[in-house]
């Protein structure tokens, strides 16, 4: 590059050298030494790597910002996942630094506390724009690691080597897929919202290009200052409007949750209406354990949107929506057979103890049902212990 400017300014060649050759040196100089660096592991010129590619993801995350794509409150959040992985990084290394990535994923106490105020008091609010904050949050991650993958990675590769910088690029779409994944759940709970959210994205990238547009025309005198601030005053407007977070509907009406499940689904209005206010709506995350083996049983559950795993032997019984589970414990009054846990997202209806008799009485082709599958799982579950009891003979 010094050569070719020094050609376009018709430097002398004893002049073009001196420089030239002085940056020529310095870079030989520079990749002697390294390559007397023998003594570092791959391993360390791996976390050397994504220490550099954590500042690249950085820089996309404040550019994310500056371009009002990032509301302050989501640039903290990415900003503090993105340093607990890199202090990770520096202080145990690049296996152990794995935590810190799955940490960054997981369901914070704002999070739990949200869901602890829904189900206790029903509240929706907050738990709404816990999970509006997590959409923006892993939209955000998603972007940015896409574009280090794209642009970062093969220019760490010059410093760190190819071997090296191919195992940091395993890292990273490792991360990728994890958030990518966390976001797909998201989207298939929340269809509606997520479409809203990818145009409001689209529309506010777009905006911005116009307004680009209109201060290049400007520049270039090809629009007046008097057009050019009228048109960016709509520029503005436009923004203020698309900087407003959609309100999510979490989807946890009763009434509504309790007609999308069969059992009910057959019964007048007034009689869902009834059973509603038996019922209390709870949105479960990926991964939660809804009852665990050997506790007392409290209350039975109804799928309403979802998929649960329920651990019994042999095998697993994967359960979805419509159906239910844990009436065993509240028919034969024994504590809980099995762990159930969440596949995705689900949305259930909990019915406690105290209302259990309540909507037995009321509607008998729901109590004949229930009854038949509970015969059905505590016939099953006694065979099955006494399978384990002959393995065990």
């Amino acid at each position: 590059a010094i050569e070719d400017v020094a050609a376009r300014q018709d430097a002398s060649a004893a002049t073009t050298g001196a420089i030239a050759g002085g940056y020529r040196a310095r870079s030989a100089d520079a990749h002697r030494q390294l390559e007397r660096m023998t003594d570092l592991r791959k391993d360390e010129w791996v976390r050397i790597g994504l220490a550099n590619l954590a500042v690249r993801e950085r820089a996309s995350y404040e550019s994310q910002f500056e371009a009002g794509f990032l509301s302050s409150n989501v640039y903290r959040i990415v900003g503090e996942h993105l340093e607990d992985i890199v202090d990770c990084l520096r202080a145990e290394g690049v296996d152990k630094h794995e935590r810190a990535v799955e940490r960054s994923l997981e369901f914070g106490r704002d999070f739990h506390f949200s869901m602890y105020l829904q189900r206790r008091w029903n509240a929706m609010g907050p738990l709404s724009r816990r999970v509006a904050e997590r959409f923006e949050v892993l939209s955000a991650m998603k972007f940015a690691l896409r574009e280090v993958l794209e642009d970062a990675v093969p220019q760490v590769g010059e410093m760190v080597g190819s071997e090296a910088a191919a195992a940091a690029r395993e890292h990273l779409e490792a991360r990728l897929d994890a958030v990518a994944d966390a976001l797909k759940g998201l989207e298939l709970q929340y269809p509606d919202y997520a479409q809203q959210m990818e145009r409001r994205l689209l529309e506010r990238g777009a905006l911005r290009l116009e307004a680009q547009s209109y201060k290049r025309m400007h520049a270039d005198a090809l629009i007046t200052g008097e057009v050019y601030g009228d048109l960016e005053a709509r520029v503005r407007e436009k923004e203020v409007a698309l900087a407003r977070v959609p309100r999510l509907d979490l989807g946890l009406d009763p009434a509504r949750l309790v007609g999308d499940v069969p059992l009910f689904k057959e019964l007048p209005e007034d009689r869902i209406r009834e059973i509603a206010q038996l019922l209390k709506p709870r949105l479960v995350l990926p991964g939660e354990t809804v009852v665990r083996a050997g506790d007392a049983g409290d209350a039975m559950y109804f799928i309403s949107n979802g998929a649960l795993r329920v651990y019994v032997e042999p095998l697993p019984v994967q359960l979805g929506s419509g159906d239910f589970f844990g009436e065993l414990a509240l028919i034969t009054r024994q504590p809980r057979n099995a762990d159930v846990v969440t596949v995705g997202f689900a949305d259930l209806l909990v019915l406690r103890t105290v209302d259990f008799q309540r909507l037995m009485e009321g509607n008998p082709d729901a109590k004949a049902r229930i009854e038949a599958v509970a015969k059905e799982r505590l016939a099953q579950t006694q065979e099955a212990t006494a399978l384990d009891s002959g393995a065990d003979t």
